[in-house]
């Protein structure tokens, strides 16, 4: 790739990243899929009410009030760093006491250093922390290794370097708070709050720290080698982003190489050595014997994951929530909507970045999404009955339907694929086609696309035709005026075109709410063939195919061309006549430097197998 190439992805990581402030055992270490067609547990039964809290009788009245603070932390190797905090205390009377609760903040932020200024409207899970604190809870917040005024460098939540931070938080937290934290079986009752990366600490936390109690952990990854290259296929856009955050957010403190996996990743591939250094960096090390002294957490957990999050999407939450589950931990998942919202490609609830949904309906229950952490907390750490309970599970579609289950849905009913031939990378002659038949306002929009851009049908097809081996240059095709113009869901059709073969017609009412599993069959006589796969939805009485949550799973690297593994879980609602698709695509601008340079036809062929539940199953 060139330097004018190499440049314009710059170029679209700018545009994209304008007002954004933060952010397995399958084949894909996505989801273990041992038992595909069968149900995962949903908790084991009624959880163990806690034991009482136990609180110093002789311990002084106390005001509400906050303080910042720096305490030390050793690495593995050796170095220390200072690690800043601000803690804050509740108004407690004579002899009582409360649990601690620790927060931190997303990539690329730092901690909150005034609760009382965290608005209603803020993110639920910084919001659930000031709660927490408004209601009578020890609160400290503080800034990972890297960000905000803690030294060191970035190493994305590496057990032996963030790890050995949050324990250090937590020591200080303790001696500072001594006399009036709550304690139970002679250990102090800790928990735990965070988005995204403020989820990360909490997973590695939780796996080398024994006293966190509960966690909530929102919008967070099980392992990061699935969530940034699935499949070996780099997630260019949110790379690029990421890494421009982190740049920001740690005035360049990133260890060298995260750096590097950046190049790389503007060439479509990362090297094993670099994926190598996160694979231990999320709970995956602790559920699958990377760290076999330390084993997998005893810990309760509230997973909040959001369905159309593309960096870490529903099956991390899922993955999770497998391995806690099984360890015996009482463990609840809450599928919403909003989570990472790539900007331009995405439109979700207004969401813009990353966010999660203010309010969520469950069953016939609806709830402020903060207020849900809280009493997660509140059962866990006081021993107060959650009122209404917080669900095992719970898969969000709309403002006020959402779906209760014992179970998290894996695979179901089969659908068989008719073998289909398609060509890898960018399709010009399918973008000229969608471009030709789109209107605004009841006008054909092309001649006004290229009347703001100076440009005739005949060189617009030739500058589309640089994007067969050069898509780095999309920015520079989709200009400012054309960005106007088109919303995401058009400007998804423009730039990644694809094949979109027929499953089947909904003739009741349904919900199609879990993870998708794929028996698939990639052939072809070049090597490596790259192809995304989701699945779409074409309403009753429309004409368009939209694909559902905008999630796709990237299907390369294997050489026999077998991909036995499960899609990106969706959560959608069907009514009769609805039809549903897989959507195959041979290029995708979530991952826009990922694909064939060298277009490749290939045959596709299979079954995919839906996690559907009948109108007679919904509450």
């Amino acid at each position: 790739m060139g330097k004018k190439a190499f440049m314009a992805g710059w170029a679209l990581v700018l545009l994209f990243a304008m007002g954004l402030a933060g952010c397995g055992d399958g084949d894909d270490g996505s989801v273990d899929v041992t038992s595909s067609r069968e149900p995962v547990d949903g908790g084991g039964g009624d959880p163990a009410t806690p034991a009482a809290l136990f609180c110093d009788e002789n311990a002084p009245a106390l005001e509400a009030g906050r303080v910042d603070a720096v305490t030390q932390s050793t690495d593995i190797d050796g170095t220390t760093i200072d690690v800043a905090m601000t803690l804050y205390t509740p108004a407690l009377d004579k002899g009582e006491c409360a649990p601690l609760i620790v927060h931190s903040h997303g990539f690329g932020g730092s901690r909150i250093t005034a609760l009382d200024d965290v608005a209603d409207d803020a993110n639920a899970s910084d919001l659930a922390t000031r709660q927490a604190w408004e209601s009578g809870y020890f609160v400290v917040s503080f800034d990972q290794r890297g960000f905000g005024e803690t030294g060191g460098r970035v190493m994305v939540e590496n057990p032996d370097f963030e790890g050995r931070d949050t324990t250090a938080v937590i020591d200080y937290a303790i001696e500072r708070f001594e006399g009036r934290l709550a304690y139970r079986r002679g250990e102090p009752v800790l928990g735990a709050l965070g988005l995204s990366y403020g989820g990360g600490y909490q997973l590695v936390g939780a796996g080398v720290d024994p006293r966190i109690d509960a966690i909530v952990p929102a919008a967070t990854w099980h392992d990061l080698t699935y969530s940034l290259a699935p499949n070996g296929t780099p997630k260019t856009v949110w790379l690029d982003l990421l890494v421009l955050l982190g740049v920001t957010g740690a005035e360049g403190a990133l260890d060298p190489f995260l750096y590097e996996g950046f190049v790389q990743a503007q060439f479509g591939e990362i090297s094993e050595d670099i994926l190598a250094e996160v694979e231990g960096n999320g709970l995956n090390a602790f559920c699958d014997g990377l760290r076999p002294s330390e084993g997998v957490p005893r810990v309760d957990a509230f997973f909040v994951q959001g369905v159309n999050d593309t960096l870490f999407n529903m099956n991390e939450a899922v993955r999770n929530a497998q391995c806690l589950r099984a360890a015996g931990n009482d463990v609840r998942v809450l599928i919403q909507r909003t989570g990472h919202i790539l900007p331009l490609f995405q439109a979700v609830q207004g969401a813009f970045g990353f966010d999660l949904d203010p309010r969520v309906t469950c069953g016939n229950a609806t709830y402020a999404t903060s207020e849900r952490m809280l009493s997660f907390l509140d059962e866990k750490l006081r021993g107060v009955e959650a009122r209404p309970p917080v669900d095992d599970n719970c898969f969000v579609q709309e403002d006020t339907h959402g779906v209760v289950t014992d179970d998290v849905p894996i695979g179901g009913q089969r659908y068989t694929i008719p073998s289909t031939t398609l060509s890898t990378g960018p399709v010009v002659e399918t973008v000229v086609n969608v471009l030709q038949g789109l209107q605004i306002n009841g006008s054909p929009l092309l001649p006004t696309v290229l009347e703001s851009l100076g440009m005739t049908v005949a060189n617009l097809l030739d500058t589309l035709e640089a994007l067969l081996t050069n898509p780095g240059e999309l920015d520079s095709v989709l200009t400012d005026e054309v960005l106007q113009l088109l919303p995401p869901e058009l400007l998804n059709e423009l730039t990644a075109p694809s094949r979109e073969l027929f499953l089947f017609t909904a003739e009741q009412p349904m919900t199609l709410a879990g993870i998708p599993v794929a028996d698939l069959k990639i052939e072809s006589a070049a090597e490596n063939p790259i192809v995304f796969v989701g699945l779409g939805l074409k309403r009753q009485g429309e004409t368009r195919i939209d694909l559902i949550n905008t999630q796709v799973a990237p299907l390369s690297g294997h050489a026999d061309g077998v991909y036995q593994q499960p899609l990106v879980g969706i959560s959608t609602r069907l009514n009769p006549g609805d039809e549903v698709y897989l959507m195959v695509y041979g290029f995708h601008n979530q991952y826009y430097l990922s694909f064939n340079r060298l277009p490749r036809v290939v045959t596709f062929s299979g079954s995919v197998d839906l996690p559907l539940l009948s109108e007679a199953m919904r509450p």
